[in-house]
């Protein structure tokens, strides 16, 4: 069975990922972006930055930092969030006042 692809489907998916407060020191980065297969889910991304970063998803299992996608807070249920090009993932600290 032949299959069609195009050039869009053949790069894949482009994601950023921006890191704020210990996150990005650990990466030396405030954001980045990221090439991704199709289909690919925010699980995926994750095991990609603990590739890059093992640190970081050790501060992210923490429990002291949350993830949001394009602004929407998330939680570990949303791990399996098919991602889409232009989508925006964010790594940012609890902030604690009083």
């Amino acid at each position: 069975m032949s299959q069609n692809t195009s050039e869009d489907d053949e790069k894949g998916i482009e994601c950023e990922v921006r890191f704020h407060g210990a996150s990005s020191r650990i990466t030396g980065r405030e954001h980045i972006r990221l090439i991704l297969c199709r289909g690919s889910t925010l699980k995926d991304l994750i095991l990609h930055l603990k590739k890059k970063w093992p640190d970081l998803i050790r501060l992210i299992e923490s429990n002291t930092f949350f993830i949001t996608l394009n602004g929407k807070v998330l939680n570990e249920g949303d791990l399996e969030i098919e991602l889409r090009s232009s989508d925006v993932v964010s790594i940012i600290p609890f902030v604690a006042g009083g």
